[in-house]
């Protein structure tokens, strides 16, 4: 794609993938220092001390990051960004994922091009306390039930789709409606079904071979009555319509 340089405005041709890992781009590294004379605070210090208890905001973070969302550092010639972050087409994803890491002390902003909407924050201490994590810290921090309900809805926010289909019966249309959660972690996604099963929801478990070298792991139910009842429960900002 095709955007314009942050200090002398030249329009240049650049990967997207580039343009989503910063709100700045530049057509060279010329330009890049000269700015950067300028602007000696455009990479700054991480001091956001986000809290890291137990709350429902944590929790659904835990989700996304699980799912869409991700956890990495940059290194920009010696000054390391630490960020979250996460890209989506959906704007009320984009902005409930920025709320619940404004609740926890972290400072979204948001980039972005065309449709797509980009959410980060950056702090250091957040970086280490998830680069530790394993999946038993998880499960104990999840320890009240309104958390687990808080990292499913993240999670199938992430990873969730729910469709509606119709096919032709006897002498009628038959409705069709099915919900699922994928992931290529196998040992994520019993995790979630561990938590789904403490909930009172029995998914079905499937492996599928996507090619030699991807195998998806996917939980999915088809009962109305239980889809429902898990979107009524989990009241996600997205992929929650009914018909």
């Amino acid at each position: 794609m095709r955007v314009g340089c942050y200090q002398c405005e030249t329009v240049f041709a650049r990967a997207p993938s580039k343009v989503m890992r910063s709100s700045r781009n530049f057509c060279s590294r010329f330009c890049f220092f000269k700015y950067k004379e300028g602007h000696p605070n455009i990479f700054p210090k991480s001091t956001a001390n986000p809290i890291l208890e137990p709350t429902k905001e944590l929790a659904y973070i835990l989700g996304v990051l699980k799912g869409d969302g991700s956890v990495y550092k940059i290194n920009h010639h010696g000054r390391y960004e630490y960020l979250v972050a996460l890209a989506t087409s959906e704007e009320k994803f984009a902005r409930s994922f920025s709320r619940a890491i404004s609740k926890i002390g972290l400072k979204p902003r948001e980039s972005g091009w065309k449709k797509y909407h980009k959410i980060v924050a950056n702090s250091k201490k957040f970086y280490e306390w998830y680069k530790n994590l394993n999946p038993r810290d998880i499960e104990e921090l999840l320890s009240r039930e309104e958390l687990v309900k808080e990292f499913v809805r993240g999670f199938y926010e992430s990873e969730g789709h729910f469709h509606i289909y119709t096919r032709p019966h006897l002498n009628h249309t038959h409705t069709d409606r099915y919900l699922n959660m994928t992931n290529t972690d196998k040992s994520l996604i019993k995790m979630v079904e561990g938590f789904l099963v403490k909930l009172g929801f029995n998914f079905n478990f499937h492996e599928y071979q996507r090619n030699t070298d991807l195998v998806e792991y996917r939980l999915d139910i088809h009962a109305r009555n239980a889809i429902e009842s898990f979107l009524n429960m989990t009241s996600p900002c997205i992929k929650g319509g009914w018909a």
